[in-house]
């Protein structure tokens, strides 16, 4: 599999505002930044495109409200990650209200659904992604 690009809009460190899409589709991506400039909710984001979940919040309750941007709580977080797998190109896209988060939505290549059944997705990740002892992941 390889990751493409990652839209993020109004998701922890990021704003609401219009952004231009992350590139991700290089071999190596360096990320630095000072603190708070958004490191770990680029991360996150990917994690969250990528399994469903941020492990790190899992035993948070209101985990919509940590994952929305502080500064417009009303407005939803919006993640969209494209990627490319066995010749198939696919987005998984997400949005998070306070506390509900829709589930995952892979349409394919013009908007057709890819045949992918969506809980797979996930699955998939993480066998291709985990590192040797399991826990973490690599990219």
């Amino acid at each position: 599999m390889r990751l493409r690009s990652l839209a993020v809009r109004n998701f922890r460190a990021f704003s609401n505002a219009e952004q231009p899409a992350i590139d991700l589709a290089h071999s190596v991506i360096l990320c630095c930044g000072k603190n708070g400039s958004g490191k770990t909710s680029l991360f996150e984001a990917l994690e969250l495109s990528l399994t469903g979940s941020v492990e790190r919040l899992a035993g948070i309750e209101t985990v919509g409200q940590v994952l929305v941007n502080v500064r417009e709580p009303d407005a939803p977080a919006r993640l969209t990650l494209e990627w490319a797998h066995n010749g198939v190109d696919g987005a998984t896209s997400a949005e998070i209200n306070g506390n509900q988060k829709t589930l995952l939505r892979i349409p394919g290549q013009g908007g057709r659904d890819s045949g992918i059944d969506p809980v797979s997705i996930p699955k998939l990740i993480r066998s291709r992604f985990r590192d040797e002892s399991g826990q973490g992941f690599r990219f």
